[in-house]
């Protein structure tokens, strides 16, 4: 999953550098927390942009990669309702999220370490975040992660996107509204039951 800030740049503008740091840190804390909570890693922050990977059994990480972006969402949308009076404009996000093999381990550099992965999946998901702008959407997941996670894009607004490097479109679904992915997850419970 790749989960990046919209119109960082224009947020900082005007802003101490303090304040921007302290506006920034509680955003990626939002990210970050929303990850772990569902089990995944947060492999890189650049600036603004976080990307994280959840383990391997298939459906049960695809669905905490699904249920992580919805608390991701909720969780931005509470910054926004807590930073409403210090903001002339909300935190916008886009969140991209694919599913597929990849290599996973441990970075050494001197005496730090990090977690990364090697693959195409990180890099279809950062696509797909990109894709969330050309929609005017705030979520675009693959079939695939849909399909892996047991979650039916029935009720979803699919598309296919162009991928570069994938040769052939990619289905997907956008997702507009918070709403529609709680719809979304609360029918595969419904269907599992």
């Amino acid at each position: 999953m790749f989960i990046d800030l919209r119109g960082s740049t224009e947020l900082a503008h005007g802003r101490l550098p303090y304040d921007a740091l302290f506006l920034f840190d509680r955003y990626i804390q939002v990210v970050t927390g929303a990850i772990r909570a569902h089990g995944g890693h947060v492999t890189s922050i650049a600036g603004d942009g976080v990307m994280s990977v959840f383990g391997m059994d298939r459906q049960t990480k695809a669905l905490d990669a699904i249920q992580s972006a919805l608390s991701v969402w909720k969780g931005v949308d509470s910054l926004n309702a807590d930073l409403k009076n210090e903001l002339s404009t909300t935190l916008n996000i886009g969140i991209g999220l694919h599913f597929g093999t990849a290599v996973v381990g441990w970075v050494t550099y001197n005496e730090s370490k990090s977690l990364q992965f090697l693959g195409d999946t990180g890099n279809v998901a950062a696509k797909l975040e990109a894709q969330s702008k050309n929609l005017n959407c705030k979520m675009v997941v693959s079939l695939i992660a849909l399909d892996a996670a047991s979650i039916s894009a029935e009720t979803l607004e699919r598309t296919s996107v162009p991928i570069p490097g994938q040769g052939e479109p990619m289905n997907v679904a956008a997702i507009r509204q918070r709403h529609d992915l709680e719809r979304a997850l609360e029918r595969r419970s419904i269907a599992i039951t």
